[in-house]
């Protein structure tokens, strides 16, 4: 048995890897307090704290308003979101991962901790968020290197059939939009820190704490419920509640002025983005300590599907922010629309341009497109095949903008697809996969069961085919989470015929198992978070292959 550590190379020198997280911080809390004694910045009469020796902190807020019971439009909704998402990740080529293979040890798992609904990484910490056993919304943060308990924090603004959903943005003092904080990953998706900024700065000298200057900021909401503006709103006092992500104190506690708002961690910014009399989305971008607004943007974004209206979310990618509200509206980081799509973002109806995976700098340009979404899937498809395309750099991207033109233009559907060729077209293949990667000269598609089909990225010839048979002589009943690179292998997380849970390195060259890994038996899905793997079960948050 091998154990993997994982660790993102830099952009600037691909060959010289991040060290992993630093051994851990210096005493959490601030010095200009007493344990048991009050933080200097909580507002009066809003909120208190209260320290303990292990550094854990309450955030005591009072809700207003009944708790009511969930409504069936919520499940609607999330499912929109979802489809959505699917095909918006196409677009993100995860960071390259660096996979050692050390002689010896006692397996993947480095630590575990109590799960919560949500979780986010970044600034050293492991972040998970959500409703608790006790009926009231709770945070809590762990060092990501070592699982270290940082703090802990409940929400009492959130009921039992209420709903608490956060993020964590980035503490580094100039980080913007595409320098690698968290929710910013997608704007330099190949190289960057993504959700880890900083991370590795915690102890050493002259380094910040772990957390920094980065606050996690949430979305609290006491009970989950319809509105008449269009049932997808939520009843009850809904706050902004924002805390330091170094210490858990509370850094401030906003009513929202809307019940649908929405959050996006931007650098060390968040992003506001809620519906406004009239049917607008109003988009604003603020700093996430003070609050100040940078500035405030109205988008027509707002439009049914054939599930109903949507809730207005934002998304950032490539640099840009996506507004979603059902129309899709894309910003500059200043808040002005962009005129024509972008070549490369994500969008249902348009290709989708994908770098390598690698990090390397290819010759041409890969588009993938769900089939089913953004139109009718094919006769006897089940929605989850792809069409590829493969052209010479610049061309696909150039075709994508044309594609999203001609819709924009309500051009029919031939006139979009013949947009949406590549000028420079070497290939198409049309293939069922759930993901894509570009990796080590090949084009490797993957299904929802793991298995792995390889192209030739210059002529899109299939190269081979393989699947858990052929590296462990077991077939897959499943798989954990999308497939990963490590820039050299195609990490594949599955569940095989016997129940057991593991972690597969393809060679992309052979499609043959490097190596094979058995995951913690309890572990349900695995997926990317910042510089790590990590693995949900039912009740914890798994990190793997971490020292």
């Amino acid at each position: 048995m091998h154990e993997v550590e994982l660790v993102e190379r830099s952009d600037a020198d691909r060959g010289d890897a991040l060290a992993g997280d630093a051994a851990g911080p210096g005493p959490g809390g601030s010095a200009d307090r007493a344990p048991g004694g009050t933080r200097a910045g909580a507002r009066a009469g809003g909120a208190f704290v209260r320290r303990h020796r292990v550094r854990r902190h309450r955030v005591r807020l009072v809700a207003a308003g009944l708790v009511v019971v969930a409504a069936l439009a919520v499940g609607t909704v999330r499912d929109a979101r979802a489809d959505r998402a699917r095909a918006a990740a196409l677009a993100l080529a995860p960071a390259v991962l660096d996979a050692v293979d050390p002689a010896g040890g006692s397996g993947l798992e480095r630590w575990r901790r109590p799960l919560l609904d949500g979780l986010v990484t970044g600034d050293g910490l492991v972040v998970t968020f959500g409703v608790t056993a006790a009926g009231r919304g709770g945070v809590a943060a762990y060092d990501a290197a070592t699982g270290e308990p940082r703090w802990d924090a409940d929400v009492d603004a959130v009921g039992p059939q209420g709903e608490l959903t956060c993020v964590l943005t980035s503490g580094g003092a100039g980080a913007r939009l595409g320098d690698g904080g968290p929710g910013a990953a997608a704007a330099d998706p190949v190289g960057r820190a993504g959700g880890d900024a900083g991370a590795g700065a915690g102890a050493g000298a002259g380094g910040r704490a772990v957390g920094g200057d980065a606050t996690v900021a949430c979305v609290a909401v006491p009970a989950v419920g319809k509105e008449a503006w269009g049932g997808l709103g939520r009843r009850g006092d809904v706050r902004v509640v924002v805390l330091d992500a170094a210490t858990g104190t509370l850094v401030r506690d906003d009513p929202a002025d809307r019940s649908d708002v929405h959050l996006t961690a931007l650098g060390p910014d968040l992003v506001v983005t809620r519906t406004v009399p009239g049917g607008a989305v109003r988009v604003t971008r603020e700093d996430a300590r003070s609050g100040a607004e940078a500035w405030t943007s109205d988008v027509d974004a707002r439009a049914a599907d054939a599930r109903g209206p949507q809730q207005a979310v934002a998304r950032v990618e490539r640099g840009l922010l996506v507004v979603d509200a059902g129309a899709v509206r894309v910003l500059d980081a200043d808040g002005d629309a962009v005129d024509a799509w972008p070549a490369g973002v994500a969008r249902p109806d348009v290709p989708v341009v994908l770098a390598a995976d690698d990090g390397s700098e290819p010759d041409l340009t890969l588009t993938a497109r769900p089939e089913g979404v953004g139109g009718d899937p094919a006769e006897g498809d089940d929605g989850s095949s792809m069409t590829l395309r493969a052209g010479d750099a610049g061309d696909a991207g150039d075709a994508g903008a044309e594609a999203a033109d001609a819709r924009a233009a309500d051009a029919g559907p031939e006139q979009a697809d013949a947009g949406a060729e590549p000028v420079g077209e070497r290939w198409t293949a049309r293939t069922p996969a759930d993901s894509v990667l570009v990796v080590g000269g090949r084009v490797v598609t993957a299904s929802a069961t793991g298995a792995l089909t390889a192209r030739d990225a210059e002529s899109g010839d299939v190269l081979w085919a393989s699947d858990a048979t052929t590296w462990s002589g077991s077939r897959a009943s499943a798989g954990l989470g999308a497939v990963q690179t490590d820039g050299v292998h195609v990490l594949v997380p599955l569940v095989l015929a016997d129940g057991s849970p593991v972690l597969v390195a393809v060679d992309p060259v052979d499609g043959r198992a490097a190596w094979t890994a058995v995951l913690p038996p309890d572990v349900r899905s695995v997926e990317r978070a910042g510089r790590r793997l990590l693995g949900r079960t039912a009740t914890e948050v798994v990190a793997l292959g971490q020292d």
